[in-house]
């Protein structure tokens, strides 16, 4: 499964259609996608590049709030053999995983 190479099973993912994120992330921003669906802004991103989602540069809302034209600056959404790709919820955080590890090297298997 696709969110399997994030090391995550699907259920604890947020599946989104690929082609509404590409357009809400033109629309709104990253990070205000990131808030829209709750996820994990960071993850967000590298979610995007693996996936190959392009997103506007961090000048690109500046610019156009100061109207100058970012017509050239907005890149089509490549084609893919998949419709839906799966992202980070915002309550993910590596620092659990490193808590549970650092518990296993005290000889500790319990879950915090």
């Amino acid at each position: 499964m696709k969110g399997e190479r994030f090391g995550m099973n699907d259920s604890n993912m947020v599946l989104i259609n690929m082609e509404q994120l590409y357009d809400e992330i033109w629309k709104i921003s990253v990070a205000g996608v990131a808030k829209k669906y709750n996820l994990h802004y960071a993850k967000l991103i590298e979610s995007l590049k693996s996936y190959d989602i392009p997103y506007p540069s961090s000048g690109y809302w500046t610019r156009l709030a100061c109207g100058k034209d970012v017509s050239g600056e907005i890149k089509p959404l490549p084609q893919k053999d998949f419709d839906d790709v799966y992202l980070y919820p915002a309550e993910y955080s590596s620092v659990k995983k490193r808590k549970q590890k650092d518990n296993n090297k005290n000889g500790s298997s319990e879950e915090q």
